[in-house]
């Protein structure tokens, strides 16, 4: 998944792309992000994942500052509405599994979501498909 900041006034291309793959952040950062937060960093994700302003603008201003070292954090001034979460295709696939695993629980819109998963990557695979379930039978060994 993508963190994505489009600040007011730039054009969608022009957007930061902050690639969410916890494991692969950095211990560098992830001090500066515990430092930042107070939280440490599994607190931080889980945050993150939950949509903490506070955690949103640390990893922002972590993110920012590689391309900018001179920025402040309190020069780090979003609203939600610059911010998005665009999926992978990985993302989608595991969004998709979580969503049918439960399938008979969902909400319309967590179906409707699902059903988009599905458009978007494919339907799931039976959990049977490659367990030989439809195994062929043999011939008993003739005496």
């Amino acid at each position: 998944m993508d963190i994505v900041y489009t600040p007011e006034g730039t054009e969608p291309a022009d957007a930061t792309r902050i690639p969410w793959r916890p494991g692969r952040i950095r211990n560098r950062d992830t001090v500066v992000l515990e430092r930042l937060t107070g939280m440490t960093f599994v607190e931080f994700v889980d945050a993150i994942d939950n949509g903490s302003m506070l955690a949103l603008e640390a990893l922002l201003f972590v993110e920012l500052s590689k391309t900018n070292p001179t920025l402040k954090r309190d020069q780090v001034d979003f609203c939600m509405d610059e911010i998005s979460w665009e999926l992978d295709d990985e993302g989608k696939v595991e969004l998709r599994d979580k969503l049918a695993a439960r399938e008979a629980d969902l909400t319309d819109v967590e179906r409707t979501t699902l059903e988009d998963m599905r458009a978007a990557v494919g339907r799931e695979p039976n959990k049977g498909d490659d367990q030989g379930d439809d195994a062929t039978e043999v011939d008993a060994p003739k005496e």
